[in-house]
């Protein structure tokens, strides 16, 4: 596949050459795995889709092909928090764009237990693309148990989100609209947005990725999201509210404090065109702004939250996309000044929701499916990638080191997660 990068995937690209931009999928397993039938499979999948087998060279960058296969890291498992510190690692290791595939893929491997790690260039995906590959590569993995050879129906060349955009947000209307936007967003920049303090001045190269991993049980989680719909929120916006009043607590001041919180929208059922099981980066932020209380209930903002990212969602996230993409600053220094901005978010949130996998695959079961992601433009931006698998919530917040306070993010994780437990 051949073609120039759309702007957003410009944009992931700029961004990863100025600091690594990746993300990663974890997947638990437990059952026999031979690392030689999962190399067929990784071909297989990498056949099926388009941007699996392209780097990105020349000037305009563009995707070109690349001849070499997925690569694959055999490791042997040490221990239950193996899975953890390598993904750390591999949010802030570079995968060489100008090589390719732009996806490679760690087996963290014991005699029954397994954990698969899969790493994108974020300029060639999204959270969601991730869990079609994991898709893929089980289907492939199926059919090489069941001693057939593993071809899966490919997929068309990848179209970038520029041509996949409603008219809508084209032409006169969408400047209309863009000018709306604007409007909106303007009290909200106005309102002095806070982040938590944080130490700017730390060179990007000595900034590291850290997790802070936590799992609802499939009890708690069911009876969060019982509770959430009975309050008249999606769990979403509770992620976004513990988050919001747990960051709130860490101001001395006792009056109502502004908060940005930057949300990861998924695209797909907005854009023309069959992109519904395609890899692809369709994915952009909203971001929405709340007067946090320490003294209110978790109540009253969970559904201003759950509110405001709908509308933002059904408003104005098209617009906005059409309006930025394609912006970012080729210059780090100003790439660190615009990030270092609290308007882009006290706290910013991904959550791909319920993931749509099977549990058993021939002899292996899937037990957890983790999503985890972290830009180190944002300094002391506090962030949740969250998703859920077998009725549980799996919830992994990250934060830059030593950008912020390990133990002041360690505090608000701590207090936003002993809210959901409360909330349940």
């Amino acid at each position: 596949m051949q073609r120039p990068l759309g702007r957003n995937e410009r944009d992931f690209w700029v961004l990863d050459k100025q600091t690594e931009f990746n993300f990663t999928l974890v997947v638990r397993l437990s059952g026999p795995l031979d690392p030689e039938q999962l190399k067929k499979a990784l071909t297989a999948v990498q056949h099926r889709h388009p941007l699996l087998g392209v780097r990105i060279d020349g000037d305009p960058p563009g995707f070109l092909p690349s001849v070499n296969p997925i690569p694959l890291q055999v490791l042997e498992r040490a221990d239950d928090d193996h899975w953890r510190r390598r993904t750390e690692g591999e949010l802030v290791t570079r995968i060489p764009s100008t090589e390719g595939p732009l996806v490679r893929v760690t087996l963290l491997s014991s005699p029954q237990v397994h954990e698969l790690l899969i790493t994108f260039l974020h300029a060639i995906g999204d959270a969601l693309s991730g869990i079609h590959f994991i898709r893929d590569l089980l289907q492939a993995l199926g059919m090489i148990l069941e001693g057939q050879r593993p071809v899966l129906a490919p997929r068309p060349a990848s179209v970038p989100l520029d041509a996949l955009l409603p008219t809508r947000v084209r032409g006169l209307e969408g400047a209309l609209k863009a000018g709306s936007f604007v409007g909106r967003m303007l009290p909200g920049l106005l309102s002095r947005p806070r982040k938590l303090p944080g130490n700017d001045e730390v060179p990007l190269a000595q900034r590291e990725a850290r997790m802070l991993p936590h799992e609802l049980s499939e009890a708690t989680s069911e009876k969060l999201l019982q509770r959430a719909r009975a309050e008249g929120c999606t769990l979403h916006g509770v992620l976004m509210a513990t988050a919001l009043r747990a960051i709130a607590r860490q101001f001395p001041e006792s009056e109502p404090i502004s908060l940005a919180c930057s949300t990861a929208v998924d695209l797909r059922s907005l854009l023309q065109g069959d992109i519904a099981e395609d890899i692809g980066v369709f994915v952009a932020p909203v971001t929405t702004f709340h007067s946090v209380s320490k003294s209110a209930s978790l109540w009253p903002l969970a559904r201003e939250a759950t509110k405001k990212v709908h509308q933002a969602r059904e408003r104005d996230v098209l617009v906005a996309t059409r309006l930025q993409g394609g912006m970012m600053p080729r210059d780090i220094r100003k790439s660190l000044e615009l990030f270092a901005h609290p308007a882009w978010g006290a706290f910013g949130i991904t959550n791909i929701r319920r993931v749509e996998l099977p549990e058993r695959v021939g002899p292996l079961s899937l037990e957890k499916v983790h999503f985890v992601t972290c830009a180190r433009m944002l300094g002391s931006t506090l962030g949740l990638a969250a998703s859920s698998f077998r009725g549980r919530m799996f919830l992994n917040y990250v934060y830059t080191h030593p950008v912020a306070s390990p133990s002041q993010i360690q505090a608000v994780v701590r207090d936003a997660v002993a809210e959901l437990h409360t909330a349940a």
